[in-house]
């Protein structure tokens, strides 16, 4: 019950602040991992919200996919700047 909870006030504080970003103009990268404790689902949720946003999950990572997926993660972050 509890996570279940913890959940829905994060989808509700996620919701909220793409509502504050999406109206932004910049670029934006969502970068998520399979096993971050961020749903990935929801990473690229946010990035359909936004008007200018990409993104990209590292199917090897978790939390630190910038250590524990580091190629994928570059290439992500990488091909985003470059974009840019």
């Amino acid at each position: 019950m509890l996570v279940a909870m913890q959940r829905r006030t994060f989808l509700k504080a996620t919701a909220e602040l793409a509502t504050a970003v999406c109206v932004a103009p910049a670029p934006a990268l969502t970068l998520g991992a399979t096993y971050d404790e961020m749903d990935p689902e929801d990473m690229i949720k946010m990035a359909k919200l936004m008007q200018n946003a990409t993104s990209a999950i590292c199917p090897n990572g978790s939390h630190l996919s910038l250590w524990d997926d580091q190629d994928i993660y570059f290439q992500h972050m990488l091909g985003f700047l470059r974009s840019v």
